[in-house]
């Protein structure tokens, strides 16, 4: 597995749904999972997400976490050799996760890549 890409969702099942449709569309290289993790939204984000994505991994917290430790949960879970943290309502454009992994495979001066 090349990469664990990680969204935190809280009440925003439409922005993630924009986001992994956009994984799946530019992203056709590298290996990856997706892991989304959701903050206690209470409304039916899962079967949204899930219904549409069934191969998107959910973790659950029991309460609205915040960002920093609904990732670290993510991070528990992730199989991947590299870890994105993705925002929900981010769209991924021009195949930059193929892109930034294979860079980053490539030179092993690199230990963090942003956009």
């Amino acid at each position: 597995m090349d990469l664990s890409i990680i969204i935190v969702n809280y009440k925003s099942p439409q922005l993630v749904l924009s986001c992994i449709e956009t994984i799946y569309k530019e992203t056709k290289i590298i290996s990856y999972e997706i892991i989304v993790v959701d903050n206690d939204s209470k409304d039916n984000s899962q079967f949204i997400i899930q219904n549409q994505y069934p191969d998107v991994q959910w973790i659950q917290m029991d309460y609205n976490s915040g960002f920093s430790r609904a990732n670290n949960a993510g991070i528990r879970n992730a199989k991947g050799e590299f870890l994105l943290l993705l925002n929900s309502d981010t769209l991924i454009l021009d195949n930059a996760l193929d892109k930034i992994v294979s860079y980053v495979s490539q030179d092993n001066s690199v230990a963090v890549a942003s956009v």
